[in-house]
């Protein structure tokens, strides 16, 4: 349970967030004490409510496409929180679909152990001073969901880096073929992008309708001087930075602004 604990407080980025862990934790230490089970449900099961309002906020929520009211109130339910906090915008059908991840399976896990802390959290002769083998397997399922909201956020996140670089890589060529570089132009008589390479790239946010991405990469370009028999030609290469985005209903649809793309050529 410990190994639990310690990545759980990685995860968590409030200092309110981080305080409260901390105390719902130390419930449980205190073995004489004949309402920890209690204690520690109640609490933990606000920071679960904590962690989904930092991570899906409800305007955020609301603006999805897959949004539908559920509540009286018009307010995102746990799980509406739990979709968005996993994939934003993005269409559930593309995440089961492109991603092959089925976000519903995680929830029905998470949605179990969030009943069982509200079942503790009510007082009465079968929820009082539990044996320590039932709190210790409480606990733990129960820690075990709030890190899984953490891991399956970071696995949508890699399977979707994984996805899209192939189109990075045609968004790019794309913008460098069909637009003329003043930092390229200047350096010869004649300048021309041959091609290019991505080094590294982020995922910078995924929001209710727009993936944001930056990056790192090189472009390859021919110097021609001279003419006819006095016709010289270089090839160089120089590094670049970019940054862009697309819709989530459309994710691979991706547009790198011409403009957002800065090219390097200090080293010429």
């Amino acid at each position: 349970m410990n190994k639990i604990i310690s990545e759980i407080e990685e995860y968590l980025e409030a200092d309110f967030e981080k305080k409260l862990f901390k105390a719902s934790v130390k419930y449980l230490e205190n073995k004489d004490d004949l309402l920890r089970l209690n204690s520690f449900c109640y609490s933990l099961r606000e920071l679960f409510r904590h962690v989904f309002l930092r991570l899906a906020p409800d305007n955020s929520v609301k603006k999805c496409s897959w949004y539908a009211k559920e509540t009286d109130n018009n307010q995102p339910t746990r799980k509406q929180r739990f979709l968005f906090s996993v994939q934003g915008g993005l269409t559930p059908e593309f995440v089961l679909n492109d991603l092959q991840i089925d976000v519903a399976e995680y929830w029905r896990d998470i949605r179990d152990s969030i009943n069982t802390l509200s079942k503790y959290t009510h007082v009465g002769e079968n929820t009082f001073d539990i044996s320590g083998s039932v709190v210790d397997s409480i606990a733990e399922e129960a820690l075990s969901s709030l890190l899984s909201i953490f891991h399956i956020t970071h696995d949508t996140r890699v399977d979707l880096h994984s996805s899209l670089t192939n189109h990075i890589d045609k968004a790019l060529i794309k913008t460098l073929l069909l637009k003329s570089f003043s930092e390229i132009d200047t350096l010869s008589s004649y300048s021309y992008i041959e091609s290019c390479e991505v080094n590294d790239w982020t995922l910078s946010d995924i929001d209710e309708d727009t993936l944001a991405f930056d990056g790192e990469a090189t472009v390859y370009v021919s110097l021609n001087y001279g003419k006819g028999e006095d016709h010289c030609e270089l090839n160089e290469e120089f590094p670049f930075t970019f940054s862009g985005y697309s819709k989530t209903d459309k994710p691979y649809d991706l547009s790198i602004p011409f403009d957002e793309i800065d090219i390097d050529t200090e080293s010429w």
